[in-house]
């Protein structure tokens, strides 16, 4: 399939150069030859950031291929002709033009759109596989990241199946942005030490135990006599942490179902 990919963008290129070729010489709809030429050097752009292993760009990389094989036909056919001729078939050739500019612009679409969900899968799995890593190597927290790492082995088999479809491309942005946060939240579990970690334990039990008793709404008196308070100590670590655990933990084939 690399093998493919690698000759469709070439045979693109080829037919790029050609079109603006002969675009230049035409004798009849110079001014469609040339719009024509203009839509298909933006083409080059595109192909520069094709990678010759993707294999889904294949198929819209064909269409555009065989669209552009009629946009080469169409100019070339718009080369010496009579006078007569031209009056005749000019007027068809406008039509002609304006469908195959229509096709090309749509193909150019599709194919970005197939690059783009290339690049996020190829993202989604990299970061997949970075949890299922560093998920091992916890030193805290080591339950839930084994849990968070069997949550996104789920995905995996949603990702083989995506076709570029445009309903596709932002769900699976979304998708990255919370593997992305399950990342960062997984290496951020082993950080520390053991013996890091016991010293920590061991400050902050005596810093409990010399925090006035908690009010029954949740909040702990601030020790001064005051009618102010501060959140609890327990709440707060729970606040800063249960956001991103339920996203990890909502990676389940259900919810990632429903987004596709």
């Amino acid at each position: 399939m690399e093998f493919a990919v690698t000759q469709l963008v070439g045979n693109a290129g080829g037919l790029i150069s050609k079109i603006i070729k002969e675009a230049k010489t035409a004798q009849q709809n110079k001014a469609d030859c040339e719009q024509l030429a203009s839509l298909v050097s933006t083409i080059g752009g595109v192909l520069s950031g094709v990678p010759r292993d993707a294999a889904e760009v294949a198929p819209p990389l064909a269409d555009l291929n065989k669209t552009m094989q009629e946009a080469h036909r169409l100019v070339l056919s718009c080369q010496k002709r009579s006078a007569v001729n031209q009056l005749f078939r000019a007027s068809h050739r406008a039509d002609e033009f304006s469908k195959v500019n229509a096709r090309i612009d749509s193909g150019i679409k599709v194919l970005s759109l197939s690059l783009h969900i290339y690049d996020q899968r190829q993202k989604a799995g990299e970061l997949m596989s970075k949890i299922s890593k560093e998920a091992e190597k916890a030193r805290r927290n080591k339950a839930e990241c084994k849990q968070l790492a069997r949550s996104v082995v789920t995905i995996r088999g949603v990702l083989s199946l995506l076709t570029p479809d445009p309903d596709v491309a932002r769900p699976l942005d979304e998708l990255n942005n919370t593997l992305e946060e399950a990342h960062e939240l997984v290496v951020g579990c082993q950080k520390r030490s053991a013996i890091s970690q016991i010293f920590r334990g061991s400050r902050r039990a005596n810093s409990l135990s010399k925090t006035p008793p908690a009010k029954d709404d949740g909040t702990e008196a601030d020790g001064s006599g005051s009618d102010k308070f501060k959140p609890s100590a327990t709440a707060s670590r729970r606040s800063s942490l249960s956001p991103v655990w339920r996203r990890g933990r909502s990676l389940t084939p259900a919810v990632v179902a429903r987004w596709w």
